[in-house]
């Protein structure tokens, strides 16, 4: 794996890179993850003959990109244009893999530039999700509210294996190692009159949310704008039932389905070789 740094209208990227095929799979993490997110797939292609690349963005205001400035936040849309200008940045189409919040980024992308994405891969996330149209004035309200008010940084942790723990307490990923991944990716230590302490480089605005989601209809018409290949691995015990994912694959433009071992996080944690070999078959089928 080797890091690097890019820029978009002004944003600074940072990325992680394995394997060097000409062939770029762009990878977006989910909310509140980074780029190690993709780590156990970029050593199952590194471990492999596959002749593509894997390039996992650390989203902005995640891991170690930028932040927005104080008058931008963290919606849905905000991190539209700055993506869009990276994938511009390459110079072949790109395969796009997207897990949860990335996942619902990857499908708008591949929905917005159809000449310059050639495939989806959507990782727990089957379409966009939606709001009932009774939730969306509330949630804008409400989101609106948070935003008016000025965040402080997030209280730091004693140690490393804290914040390790402090990440497991969110319920997902499952294992100690998956959450050390995130963490060793996403925090910063300091020395401080008191001994060190273990930061997170996470911009605390991220943890507002989105100040609105389409409703259904929307959501599913925008989804249906996908004209490449688009294959889904959806967790087993994951966000999605059997039956909700049946019904969107009904009405979406998506090829292929297949149900994984695991929870929300489980490319960091179900056979993650495994399950890198069944992507490339996906993108050779």
């Amino acid at each position: 794996m080797r890091e690097t740094q890019t820029h978009s209208l002004g944003m600074t990227l940072a990325e992680c890179h394995w394997g060097d095929g000409q062939q770029i799979i762009l990878a977006l993490h989910g909310w509140q993850d980074n780029a190690a997110s993709f780590a156990a797939l970029g050593e199952a292609l590194e471990a492999s003959s596959s002749p593509y690349q894997l390039i996992a963005i650390d989203l902005p205001g995640h891991g170690k990109s930028g932040h927005f400035p104080p008058s931008q936040f963290y919606n849905l849309w905000d991190y539209l244009p700055v993506l869009a200008e990276r994938i511009a940045q390459c110079a072949e189409p790109v395969w796009l893999l997207g897990h949860s919040l990335g996942g619902m980024l990857a499908t708008q992308l591949a929905a917005l530039l159809p000449q310059q994405v050639c495939g989806l891969i959507t990782l727990d996330m089957v379409g966009l999700r939606a709001d009932k149209n009774t939730q969306q004035v509330t949630q804008f309200l409400n989101v609106l509210r948070e935003q008016l008010v000025k965040h402080p940084a997030i209280a730091p942790s004693k140690s490393f294996p804290a914040m390790v723990a402090r990440r497991a307490s969110v319920g997902s990923p499952f294992t100690t190692e998956a959450n050390a991944a995130l963490m060793a990716r996403g925090t910063l230590k300091r020395d401080s009159s008191t001994g060190e302490e273990w930061h997170l480089r996470i911009d605390p605005r991220v943890r507002i949310g989105s100040l609105w989601r389409f409703q259904e209809e929307q959501s599913l018409h925008l989804a249906a704008q996908v004209a490449c290949p688009w294959h889904v691995v959806v967790a087993e015990s994951g966000f999605f039932a059997h039956p909700l994912v049946e019904r969107l694959r009904n009405q979406l433009p998506i090829q292929t389905v297949t149900w994984w071992p695991g929870g929300h996080h489980c490319h960091m944690e179900s056979s993650p070789h495994e399950l890198w070999n069944t992507l490339v078959q996906r993108i050779e089928e």
